[in-house]
């Protein structure tokens, strides 16, 4: 599994459009641009795999209970701060949930 850590949308939306993520993980309270920003730039990017890509939020003063994350997209949310251990389990689950290890 590799990783790559984006600055900003902008350092974000050139990774995606150079190469397919199997999971986006975005918090949603940024400075500059929020995670139901980026969720909807990616969607509209129409480049790569931007708009089937799975995408988590991640939280640590917001309610991951809330049907609004699903219902604008998201795959799940992450309420910080998480464990490691629950964190890799619940990227598991999102990733088989939306069929990527299969392929």
């Amino acid at each position: 599994m590799a990783c790559t850590v984006c600055e900003n949308t902008r350092d974000l939306m050139e990774h995606v459009r150079s190469r397919s993520y199997d999971l986006l993980i975005t918090d949603l309270k940024m400075p500059r641009t929020n995670g139901f920003e980026v969720l909807n730039l990616l969607r509209m990017a129409n480049v790569g795999n931007s708009r089937s890509i799975p995408v988590i939020a991640s939280t640590a003063s917001g309610n991951c209970d809330t049907g609004d994350l699903y219902a604008a997209g998201f795959s799940g949310c992450l309420k910080k701060p998480f464990p490691p251990k629950n964190f890799c389990r619940y990227v598991r689950n999102v990733w088989e949930v939306k069929g990527s290890l299969n392929r």
